[in-house]
C-alpha cells in the first residue's frame, strides 16, 4: 500500500469483503459481510462470517452485521444515553441486546421462507469504539484488534478455543453454547482503531509462535496505510484497501473469503495529554466565541474552527454546560450548542 501524508478530522471507516479462490472455483458467491454506523465521536463496526455448509449464510451474514451495529449504533445515540458516562454493565447489556435482536432478525426471516435456521449459520463480531472507552464481543472465529495511540497492537477477545470451521459457534446455534462461547470486553480507554477480520486471514493477522498475539507485521503494514492516507473514505483509498485485501499474497494461503474492516478514531488525545506534550491549549472562549459565531453550532463544525478534536471538544463544551455558560440541544442525532443569557 503506497503512502502520502495525510491529516484526519472524523471517524472513519474502510471495509472490504472478498471472495475467497475455492469459493469462487465453487460458484459459491461471498458468504462473509460487514457493517457500520459513526456517530460524532464514536464508530460501531461488525464482521460475519457464514458457515460455508449453509446454502443461505451469505444472507445470515449480511442481517447479522446490519441489525446489530443498527440497534447499538441507535442506542449510543439514544437522549438516555451519555457516551462517555457509560459503564461495562450498560454495555454488556446493549451488546448482549444487539446480537439477540440480529438473531430474531434471522430467524424472522428463515420463519418467512419456510427454511431451517441452521441454513443461515453465521459468526458475528461486534466493537465500538469511543475516546472514553472501547467494547467487543464475537460469536464465532473471527478475530478483533486493537491499536492504541502508542502503536501497540491488543487481542480485544480470545480467539474460540476451537479453530477448525466444523466446529466454530455461530450466532444461529444452538443458545446454550451461544451463550457459553461468546466473549465480551470492556475497556475504559480509547483506541486509535479498531480491526474486525474473518478467518480467512487468520495464516496473517495472528502471530506464528504465539496464535493468541496479533501479527505484528500485519499489522504495522495496516497502521502504516491507516496514517497516510489522505482519507480512508475517499475512493483511491478505498480502491487501495480492496486491492490489499483481494490480493494474491492472501488467497495463495487460503481459498476462504476474507473480511478486514477498520473503525478509526482519529486525534485520540487527551487535554491532560496535549499539554504535557506542549501542544497548544485551547481557551474556555475559543470555544465560547466559536458557538456565538456559526450558523451550525455542531461539535464537529466547533472542533474544525477551533483546530481540536472532537473529543476535546465534546469536553470542553460539556463541561461549559456544566458550569451554565452553555446549553446543548438535541437536532436529530446530533447535538448543537448556545450561549445562555
Amino acid at each position: 500500500m503506497q503512502q502520502s501524508l495525510s491529516t484526519f478530522n472524523h471517524p472513519e471507516v474502510v471495509g472490504q469483503s472478498v471472495e475467497g479462490p475455492s469459493h469462487k472455483k465453487d460458484d459459491i458467491g461471498c458468504q462473509d459481510s460487514w457493517a457500520a454506523e459513526k456517530g460524532e465521536s464514536h464508530v460501531v463496526v461488525a464482521v460475519g462470517d457464514g458457515l460455508g455448509s449453509a446454502k443461505r449464510s451469505a444472507e445470515g451474514s449480511q442481517i447479522a452485521t446490519k441489525i446489530a451495529v443498527t440497534e447499538l449504533n441507535e442506542w449510543l445515540q439514544s437522549d438516555e444515553v451519555e457516551i462517555d458516562e457509560i459503564s461495562q454493565s450498560e454495555t454488556r447489556e446493549a451488546f448482549q441486546h444487539a446480537i439477540i435482536r440480529a438473531r430474531k432478525n434471522i430467524e424472522r426471516v428463515a420463519a418467512e421462507s419456510d427454511s431451517e435456521l441452521s441454513e443461515y449459520h453465521t459468526t458475528l463480531s461486534l466493537a465500538c469504539n469511543t475516546p472514553d472507552w472501547h467494547a467487543a464481543i464475537a460469536i464465532g472465529d473471527s478475530g478483533i484488534i486493537g491499536i492504541t495511540s502508542d502503536n501497540e497492537y491488543q487481542k480485544l477477545v480470545d480467539r474460540e478455543e476451537s479453530q477448525t470451521s466444523t466446529a466454530t459457534v455461530p450466532l444461529t446455534g444452538s443458545p446454550s453454547l451461544v451463550k457459553e462461547k461468546k466473549r465480551f470486553s470492556f475497556e475504559e480507554y480509547g483506541m486509535e482503531s479498531v480491526v474486525l477480520f474473518s478467518d480467512g486471514l487468520d495464516r496473517f493477522t495472528w502471530s506464528v509462535e504465539n496464535q493468541s498475539k496479533p501479527r505484528e507485521d500485519f499489522f504495522v503494514r495496516l497502521q502504516n496505510f491507516i496514517s497516510n492516507v489522505d482519507s480512508l473514505e475517499n475512493e483511491e483509498a478505498q480502491s487501495e484497501f480492496k486491492d490489499f485485501v483481494d490480493s494474491e499474497e492472501f488467497h495463495n494461503y487460503s481459498g476462504d473469503d476474507k473480511t478486514l474492516v477498520v473503525g478509526h478514531l482519529p486525534e485520540l488525545v487527551s487535554d491532560t495529554e496535549t499539554e504535557e506534550k506542549g501542544n497548544k491549549k485551547y481557551s474556555d472562549q475559543q470555544f465560547i466565541n466559536t458557538v456565538r459565531s456559526v450558523e451550525e453550532p455542531y461539535i464537529a463544525e466547533i472542533s474544525n474552527i477551533v483546530g481540536c478534536a472532537e473529543s476535546t471538544a465534546s469536553k470542553r463544551l460539556k463541561k461549559l454546560e456544566e458550569e451554565g455558560t452553555l446549553t446543548s440541544e438535541k437536532v436529530g442525532n446530533k447535538l448543537t450548542w448556545k450561549i445562555n443569557n
